[in-house]
């Protein structure tokens, strides 16, 4: 499964104030998780993300999440 124009999302964590990018890796993973109908809370818990950023991604990619 490729993705194709994705460079990888960051999103900054208001606890910490640091970024976290998105591996290609990740993306397929989560674009693989959203195919499967895993709700945004499963996949944030299995990416060790947190709900919002899957969310953005998920978004920035086009994938609807339950």
């Amino acid at each position: 499964m490729a993705i194709s124009g994705i460079s990888g999302v960051g999103y900054t964590s208001s606890s910490t104030g640091s970024e976290t990018t998105w591996t290609t890796k990740q993306l397929a993973q989560l674009q693989n998780y959203a195919q499967q109908h895993m709700s945004v809370n499963e996949i944030a818990n299995k990416m060790n993300r947190p709900v919002s950023a899957v969310r953005t991604e998920a978004a920035a990619l086009g994938l609807n999440l339950k």
